[in-house]
């Protein structure tokens, strides 16, 4: 099992629909891969940036070849919601990026990197309702060669 570092910075939105009656958002996102969640600030507008960096925990199974595992373990799904001070906020959508090729590069080379990028954010109607501008890296974590016994380390040098 390799473990790795998945950072994930969300750089803005644009072209996100309103659904207030009075015509303002206050869009944020809540970011998903596995049973790990992280989630924006808060902005302003359609056009929103935030510039924010989040870090996720990755453990990849060296043998995780079938489409359907790489699929439904390694994606991340980014959903904008609108938020609302008095009632319940308001979904605007979502989109989902799939890493699996992404890790697998990063687990063989150390990094990978999915440059800046523009993901269309679909409603639940299937309905495009804007774009989420992301930018990804995966960095393997190196393997140490220290060993603990019962909380001792023993490392390799000799003396």
């Amino acid at each position: 099992m390799a473990l790795g570092t998945l950072e994930v910075t969300l750089l803005g939105a644009r072209g996100l629909t309103r659904t207030d009656l009075l015509g303002k958002i206050e869009p944020y996102v809540v970011m998903e891969y596995r049973k790990q969640q992280h989630t924006s600030s808060i902005a302003k507008g359609t056009a929103p940036l935030w510039n924010q960096k989040f870090r996720f925990t990755v453990e990849h199974e060296e043998d995780e070849h079938e489409e359907d595992v790489a699929k439904s373990q390694n994606t991340l799904s980014l959903i904008l919601m609108d938020y609302d001070t008095f009632t319940q906020d308001d979904s605007l959508g979502q989109t989902t990026i799939h890493l699996g090729e992404a890790i697998q590069r990063g687990v063989e080379n150390g990094k990978a990197e999915i440059g800046s990028h523009k993901y269309r954010v679909v409603a639940k109607d299937g309905t495009y309702c804007g774009e989420l501008h992301v930018a990804i890296t995966f960095t393997r974590k190196k393997e140490s060669k220290e060993h603990y016994f019962g909380g001792w380390k023993q490392s390799q040098s000799q003396f």
